[in-house]
């Protein structure tokens, strides 16, 4: 799979990540990159625990990545949570995160897909 076909299967923006990051060796190595990155383990930690300013700190720095890097379906998901854990509610951040841990799935198995 193509870096511009992994942002077409995952519902990500290959022309603004391009735009922004300006080569698409740059870009395919932050992607892989990704991979690596805490945020979504930390997340799900911190709302496990019922840390719901941790949880806040963490969906948000997910959702930054997530906008840098042009995965705009995961950012939408991220951005979801991290509304509703800035007003406190681990609650109903507890019930968005399904949906938000397949969306993250879906981009990790898409990048095992990648080739580099």
């Amino acid at each position: 799979m193509t870096t511009r076909e992994f942002y077409d299967q995952t519902g990500g923006n290959y022309g603004e990540v391009i735009r922004r990051l300006q080569d698409e060796k740059r870009v395919a190595r932050f992607v892989m990159l990704f991979k690596k990155d805490p945020g979504f383990e930390e997340l799900e930690m911190s709302l496990t625990q019922g840390d719901a300013a941790a949880a806040f700190r963490a969906a948000h720095t997910l959702k930054g990545v997530c906008l840098n890097l042009g995965f705009d379906r995961l950012f939408n998901h991220v951005n979801d949570v991290t509304e509703l854990l800035r007003g406190g509610d681990t609650v109903r951040a507890q019930e968005e995160m399904p949906t938000l841990r397949e969306c993250y799935r879906e981009i990790i198995e898409a990048i095992d897909k990648l080739q580099l």
